[in-house]
């Protein structure tokens, strides 16, 4: 484990002189990310302006799940958007320099290069978080703000199951992009409480772990919920959906993979 921290450090040391060299493209782009953020925020404040409550859900409940959506997908970028390089790589044949490492390759992919320009909105969509909590009266415990760390660290897993699954089918097929555009389309679906969809649909979101993108955490977080079996679901799934992807999906898929070299 030190071995691998101490690894992390060193690239991470390496990306920062990268940035350095090209400081006003960074500033230029987070702004241009924030941006686009503000506006998705901003989307939803008028919808629940006009509606009000959403799926038994408050105003301010809305903006916390939507501030906290935005929260987990810029966490993610940060640390793994590297997931979505696997196509490339996989196609042409550059797959090979990380198999031949003596580390393992999907910890190449998570230390290869991080997305510093999603720390401006991390920041931004945490202090909006706050403030959503804040107005939505929530009554924070000690119990509940654990839940909801350890529910983020299961989301964050579940992305990047998601995405290892999809970005994995490039074993067998030339392209995902289409497959990655409809995974987008989907999680923009559950910015708004599961509540609001009939059964099917939130069983389907909830049996793949799209529902761990936000609504189920925060359904923990924001409401105190008793309910176990979904206090375990927040917990469980993600670790779970991570090991999956990667034992069926991502492993087969290398069996399937021949190198460029061979």
């Amino acid at each position: 484990m030190k071995k691998l921290l101490r690894l992390y450090g060193a690239f991470f040391k390496m990306d920062v002189r990268r940035l350095q060299m090209y400081r006003a493209n960074l500033l230029a782009s987070s702004f241009g990310y924030l941006i686009d953020s503000l506006a998705t925020i901003f989307t939803v404040w008028l919808i629940v302006r006009q509606t009000g409550t959403i799926g038994g859900w408050n105003p301010a409940s809305i903006l916390a799940l939507s501030t906290y959506a935005l929260f987990l997908i810029v966490t993610w970028e940060f640390f793994f958007v590297n997931t979505l390089e696997i196509p490339t790589l996989i196609n042409n044949g550059q797959l090979d320099i990380f198999l031949t490492r003596p580390v393992g390759d999907l910890y190449q992919f998570i230390i290869f290069e991080l997305d510093e320009e999603s720390v401006f909105e991390m920041v931004f969509s945490l202090i909006l978080f706050i403030i959503a909590v804040a107005y939505a009266h929530v009554q924070v415990t000690w119990w509940s703000v654990v839940l909801l760390i350890l529910g983020t660290v299961s989301a964050e897993m579940a992305l990047e199951a998601i995405y290892l699954a999809i970005c994995s089918t490039a074993f067998w097929f030339q392209s995902t992009t289409g497959l990655q555009h409809i995974v987008y389309d989907i999680l923009q679906l559950t910015r708004y409480p599961l509540t609001l969809y009939p059964n099917p649909i939130k069983g389907a979101l909830t049996l793949l772990p799209f529902g761990l993108y936000g609504f189920y955490p925060l359904d923990v977080f924001l409401f105190h919920s008793t309910n176990w079996p979904e206090v375990i679901y927040v917990l469980v799934a993600g670790p779970a959906f991570l090991w999956l992807a990667y034992q069926f999906v991502w492993r087969r898929g290398l069996k399937h993979y021949t190198s460029s070299a061979g």
